[in-house]
């Protein structure tokens, strides 16, 4: 966490963490990085962006909705969407509801707005987007990201798609800094 932290010079900021592929581990690192950040005494917010398999609800055993795709539909607020945890200094935004969501909804002005808002009320936002592999997803997010960090799964993570996606994100002009060999 700290060489995640200060790696371009500050432990501010939206931290992307994503993966190749599924199940590699994506959400318990961006889950435990959340956790690490907060007990370190930053306020820190988790946003589960990845609305089509995300499951921070059952991590920190927090409501599915209201949460990030029925604010980006404009049926929540951001106070209704966040929601605290167990874990000191630690704020949750669950998937939501994934009906009617598109790609366009994590493209828009309404997603900005909820990034700069959470930048400005947390020290550390970590996002656990969509594995590169299920589309344009985490390239979207990643542009409006700090840094990113992916994570790799020992023994099962293929190279070559790993290789091919890790192009993709390269070109988005953020940070990679660092992965995760889980």
């Amino acid at each position: 966490r700290v060489e995640i932290g200060h790696s371009n010079g500050t432990s501010r900021g939206l931290v992307l963490v994503t993966s190749p592929a599924p199940r590699d581990g994506k959400s318990m690192v961006a889950a435990n990085l959340a956790i690490s950040y907060a007990s370190a005494g930053f306020r820190t917010a988790l946003l589960d962006a990845d609305v089509r398999r995300g499951h921070a609800e059952e991590m920190f055993a927090v409501h599915r909705s209201p949460g990030l795709a029925d604010y980006l539909r404009g049926e929540a607020t951001t106070e209704e969407i966040r929601q605290l945890t167990k874990v000191d200094g630690l704020t949750v935004i669950a998937k939501g509801s994934g009906r009617n969501f598109n790609l366009e909804l994590l493209d828009s002005v309404a997603m900005d707005a909820l990034l700069t808002g959470l930048k400005a009320d947390f020290d550390v936002v970590v996002l656990d987007a969509p594995p590169l592999a299920a589309g344009a997803d985490a390239l979207v997010l990643g542009r409006r990201a700090d840094k990113v960090v992916v994570v790799l799964r020992a023994g099962e993570t293929d190279q070559v798609l790993a290789r091919a996606k890790l192009e993709l994100i390269g070109n988005v002009d953020v940070p990679i800094v660092g992965a995760v060999l889980n």
